[in-house]
């Protein structure tokens, strides 16, 4: 049980000191705006040791003990990142490569018996932008009375470099997240938390990241609440960072037969100068990528097989409670993908995006990626999504093409694969269709329309938003905080003063519609499901493209997408 040893008002946060396994941490308590309740909060709290210098492209440790008091009453830095590309979501632009640390926020009373159960939010952003302290969690603290934690793990190349062999196996980010938990677990109790009740939510690249720790660690956690992401997504995994590392180390002139010496060198570079010639190399790929050029790898540690066999051969991953959704409009992100290539693809994205953009290179390049012979399944794809009577029409279905591969399908793999005879979980779905006007959703084209992706993170953690919300918005955010932490808290999102959710199971495939009205509905999406269920993997056999990889961990991601869309119900 944490001792609280000293209290001193100072405007709105009262510095607070607690007593903790590790040593005396100095944080603040406030009054949270929205319930009126007390909140305790710590910032900055080193979990591992700085991966600096010759710890650069390592794996983490550790940070144990600290001397006297460590004061965490302020917001660290965010991962080292293209601070100019992420400005619109960061809360905080500094960075740095010493930023592993998490944030922690306490409802109510801290020096409680250790019964709080616990909610750790993994951001997204790509594998190569974020930060944990954009998530504000007092709020949510507050209204579902649980201890949130928010984490910051190393990005971009600093997180995600690879030589594809021992020199440099990558995934370092990927291990910041995982030596976080391994934190959390062991020392919540210093803050009145319960490890055997950790809860680990995310968006994105965080949730796909969640879905990797659920299908190859036990014990990590007990729950999980995937939003906008799932392990088999082409998203989740990086099928040429060696071919992209290598292309780096010439740029700043440290490239060598031997890979050990390339790191070696590498750790040499300033950030700033690595970052600059990994934003050059970023900037030069001249075709859309259907994977994050630097993201997880199959490694053969850490990540060890492709996310589709994990899924087939996991016991885990059906052990953990799942609480899993999308956005109506995933396919916002399809913008992100084409908007440097309107020159090249001579279009202008403020209008539209044509039929021929669809049927001429990106059905194309999707195949050929991934298949030797490409045409049956770019055709099956064209003829389906490519249909539009107007420009709006074409541009709409595109957009449900992209939602569809990267993020739908995949949620129905992980419904199906967690549901199917299995009665020792729970399994609830969500669908996000809320509209609000967010910042978000002001850097994308006038054309784009209802809640995109990353609208529903606003309703978990509604930042300095909450104020400009409407009544009914405001409604949805209090009634998505108590169910996301009734999940948590019990494995079930239900409560008495809330619509009924039921649980999602292979026949009824029920969900919750998540809007003012709050509907159950039944079999998301059914027609365009039934395209990848029926159609696809009815279609001449497809042979996946191995050429033309820089190395075997690459050979091996490539398979994720075939076994997304040739397998994806085959469990």
């Amino acid at each position: 049980m944490p001792l609280l040893l000293a209290v001193h008002v100072e405007g709105l946060e009262i510095p607070t000191t607690i007593k903790t396994s590790l040593g005396h941490l100095l944080g603040v308590k406030y009054t949270e705006p929205y319930t009126k309740k007390t909140v305790y909060e710590f910032r900055k709290i080193p979990y591992a040791i700085p991966p600096v210098g010759k710890s650069r492209f390592t794996n983490p440790w550790f940070y144990g003990r600290w001397l006297g008091t460590l004061t965490a009453t302020k917001f660290g830095p965010s991962c080292y990142q293209d601070i100019e590309m992420s400005t619109a979501f960061l809360s905080n632009t500094n960075i740095s490569e010493n930023c592993l640390h998490l944030n922690i926020y306490v409802p109510n009373n801290i020096s409680r018996r250790n019964d709080y159960s616990v909610m750790v939010w993994i951001h997204g952003g790509k594998f190569d932008k974020g930060q944990g302290m954009t998530f504000r969690g007092g709020m949510l603290a507050s209204i579902g009375d649980v201890i949130v934690v928010t984490v910051n793990y190393r990005l971009g190349i600093f997180g995600f470099l690879s030589t594809g062999d021992s020199a440099a196996r990558g995934n370092y980010g990927f291990k910041d997240q995982q030596i976080a938990l391994l934190w959390i677990r062991r020392y919540i109790k210093s803050f009145g938390g319960n490890p055997k009740s950790i809860t680990v939510f995310g968006h994105s690249a965080g949730a796909m990241s969640i879905a990797l720790h659920a299908l190859m660690t036990k014990g990590l956690f007990r729950r999980m609440i995937l939003q906008s992401g799932f392990a088999t997504s082409p998203l989740s995994l990086s099928t040429s960072v060696p071919k992209y590392t290598k292309k780096v180390a010439k740029l700043v002139r440290c490239w060598n037969n031997d890979n050990n010496l390339v790191v070696d060198c590498l750790r040499n570079i300033t950030s700033k100068d690595l970052q600059s010639a990994y934003r050059d190399v970023i900037s030069k790929i001249d075709h859309p990528t259907l994977s994050p050029p630097f993201g997880p790898v199959i490694d053969g540690k850490r990540i060890t097989d492709n996310p589709s066999n994990l899924l087939r051969n996991s016991t885990n991953f059906n052990s953990i409670d799942l609480l899993i959704g999308n956005v109506v409009n995933e396919g916002s992100t399809y913008v992100e993908l084409l908007n440097k290539y309107q020159k090249s693809y001579n279009f202008n994205i403020s209008n539209g995006i044509p039929k021929r953009i669809l049927c001429n290179h990106i059905a194309p390049l999707l195949a050929k990626d991934i298949y030797s012979n490409n045409q049956e399944l770019s055709q099956a794809i064209c003829n389906r999504y490519g249909n539009g009577s107007d420009l709006q029409e074409q541009t709409s279905n595109q957009l449900d093409f992209y939602g569809d591969v990267m993020f739908n399908i995949q949620t129905k793999r992980a419904l199906t694969s967690h549901s199917e005879g299995n009665s020792s979980s729970k399994t609830f779905q969500y669908m996000f269709a809320q509209h609000t006007d967010l910042t978000q959703t002001k850097i994308l084209p006038s054309w784009v329309k209802g809640p995109v992706h990353g609208s529903d993170i606003y309703f978990v953690s509604p930042f300095l938003e909450l104020m400009s919300l409407s009544d009914d918005n405001k409604k949805v955010v209090e009634a998505v905080m108590k169910y996301w932490t009734n999940f948590a808290k019990y494995g079930d999102v239900n409560g008495d003063d809330l619509a009924p959710w039921p649980e999602y199971d292979p026949t009824h495939q029920k969900y919750l519609q998540i809007d003012v009205n709050m509907t159950s509905r039944s079999k998301f999406y059914e027609s365009r499901v039934d395209f990848w269920l029926e159609e696809v993997p009815n279609l001449p056999k497809l042979e996946v493209t191995v050429e033309n990889l820089s190395s075997s961990y690459s050979a091996c991601t490539v398979l994720v997408f075939s076994f997304s869309l040739v397998l994806l119900f085959s469990l």
